[in-house]
This record gives C-alpha cells, sequence and structure tokens, in this order.
C-alpha cells in the first residue's frame, strides 16, 4: 500500500513544494480536496519525532549507567540479588 499510495502523494507532493516554493499545508491549495494530506503529514511528523525523542532519551539513560560499576542491570547489583539464580 505505501509504494502505490505513499510514493506517489510523497512524489507529488515534493514536485508540487518545488514548484510552488511553500510548505506541506499551503501546497495543497491547487487541490481544497487534498489539504488534509498536508495537515496530516505534519500530525504524522510530530508524533514520530515525539517517538523518536523517546528512543534517543532511552539511549542516553543507558549510555549513562552503563558507566556504573557494577551495572545495574546484572546480577551483582544490590537490588538484583534475590532475583537472580546462578547458573
Amino acid at each position: 500500500m505505501l509504494v502505490f499510495t505513499g510514493l506517489p502523494l510523497f512524489l507529488m507532493e515534493l514536485s508540487l513544494g518545488q514548484y510552488g516554493a511553500t510548505g506541506p499545508v499551503s501546497v495543497w491549495k491547487c487541490c481544497p480536496l487534498l489539504k488534509g494530506i498536508g495537515v496530516g503529514m505534519l500530525v504524522v511528523s510530530s508524533l514520530v519525532s515525539l517517538y523518536y525523542n523517546v528512543i534517543i532519551a532511552w539511549t542516553f539513560y543507558y549510555l549513562s549507567m552503563s558507566f556504573q560499576s557494577p551495572l545495574p542491570w546484572s546480577c551483582d547489583a544490590p537490588p538484583n540479588r534475590p532475583l537472580c539464580q546462578a547458573q
């Protein structure tokens, strides 16, 4: 579905935006019926950027925690000792 709908809409928006030198919402003024596509693209971009900020925060959290000794997720950490089993 992405190939048949998403890619053509993406290419059409790029070509119209390049020609009209406008953003994703105002590029669809030539066809008011499709104006919701530009708004939808902005909403999806905003949600994806929020989602990736959470992933980046997790990355920095685990990077900073990996410099501790013992590692907080290892069996040697005091809170984990009762839960770990020796193999």
